[in-house]
């Protein structure tokens, strides 16, 4: 076992290290902390680029992250249409804080809304 693991180049410091990585990054998935295990899975492979299930589970995390993303989305437009505002601020600003990329069409879409319905908000008072 001992020289299989030194053929694959799985003994040294590196591959440990993108191990460590790996697993707190499986720890934060089972969490449903898909963004913190992205950022862990990404230094994995940037350690170990052949790591079967980092690969694996970066694949899972995005999957997940884009997922909650979109029901966030699906709820923040709930709220709006039901003219319920805080709630619709409250999902569209998780949004903005899920996504981060301040280009991406998703973000100024979440950005759009949430004006809307802070906007809303001042109008009832």
């Amino acid at each position: 076992i001992k020289d299989d693991r030194k053929k694959a180049g799985r003994n040294n410091r590196q591959f440990k290290i993108a191990q460590s990585n790996y697993i707190k990054g499986f720890r934060d998935f089972q969490q449903a902390q898909y963004e913190r295990a992205l950022e862990s899975f990404q230094a994995c492979l940037s350690l170990y680029p052949t790591h079967t299930l980092c690969q694996r589970y970066l694949k899972l995390s995005q999957k997940k992250h884009s997922e909650m993303v979109q029901y966030q989305m699906v709820l923040g437009r709930k709220h709006l249409d039901k003219h319920q505002y805080q709630g619709c601020k409250a999902a569209f600003r998780n949004v903005m804080f899920m996504v981060k990329d301040r280009s991406s069409t998703v973000y100024k879409e979440a950005r759009e809304h949430f004006r809307t319905c802070r906007a809303k908000m001042e109008d009832r008072f």
